[in-house]
């Protein structure tokens, strides 16, 4: 396999693919290889599922502002719930959940550090500013999800939402990408290799195994969050628990009826 300029090349031009063979198929491959495996190319496709996401989550966000927005007004109608509180929930963490928050917490501090060093290195402007703005949307989408994830605690969620499981197996395939143009950059142009690819393909390579982890997370969907429920105690002092007693609790709703 001949290792052209399109693999090392920081050009977002097209003209860096170099075809010497007449044929359409060899044209398309070559085409193809330059899309998925050339790193400017690579960092639009990765950056376009980042904000696509990060756009489905602020939809979302803002329909549900919208739907609060708009039920409040019909809060009186709550004024003719008894003022009694139904249940009370314990909450336990599997491994799952720890996983996909220490894993996104992770890859946000990591992002974030080679955003840093990639609007610190001493390159060409152009692509010091695609390559910092591309870390700088990784950083804060994967900051996004950690948050998101920490969330899902306190709302007792039990399943990942659907666009974050999407999002997680599009960014393992592209991930995927990143860690293969590594391995060719690796293997045919080591010696030619420019410093700033090397720390890329290091955090792709980092990267790769963690996106394993959140593709299965994603698989499996759940968040790794177990809801108990207990009954509590209503206004009146009896617990709800004790209508596991048909007796005692038959005994209770006569004295209410008496009590009418």
């Amino acid at each position: 396999m001949s290792s052209g300029p399109w693999i090392t090349s920081s050009s977002c031009s097209p003209s860096v693919v170099q075809s010497s063979e007449d044929t359409s198929v060899a044209a398309i491959f070559q085409w193809l290889r330059f899309i998925f495996l050339s790193p400017c190319p690579q960092r639009a496709l990765l950056s376009s599922v980042d904000l696509l996401f990060l756009l489905s989550l602020l939809a979302f966000s803002i329909q549900k502002l919208y739907s609060k927005f708009v039920s409040s007004g019909h809060q009186s109608s709550d004024l003719n719930k008894p003022l009694i509180r139904h249940s009370r929930a314990h909450l336990r963490t599997t491994i799952c959940f720890k996983l996909s928050l220490t894993v996104s917490a992770l890859l946000t501090l990591c992002y974030t550090v080679v955003c840093i060093l990639a609007f610190t290195r001493n390159t060409e402007l152009p692509w010091k500013l695609v390559d910092g703005l591309f870390w700088f949307v990784q950083a804060i989408t994967h900051g996004v999800i950690t948050i998101l994830i920490a969330h899902e605690r306190r709302f007792e969620a039990v399943k990942h939402p659907l666009s974050l499981r999407v999002y997680w197996v599009a960014n393992f395939i592209v991930i995927s990408l990143f860690t293969a143009s590594g391995i060719l950059r690796l293997v045919y142009v080591q010696q030619n290799q420019e410093p700033s690819f090397r720390l890329d393909d290091v955090v792709s390579m980092v990267s790769f195994p963690l996106s394993i982890v959140l593709l299965v997370i994603a698989l499996r969907g759940s968040t790794g969050i177990a809801v108990n429920r207990e009954f509590e105690q209503g206004m009146n002092g009896e617990s709800n628990l004790a209508c596991a007693y048909p007796k005692f609790c038959g005994f209770h709703r006569g004295k209410k009826k008496l009590a009418l």
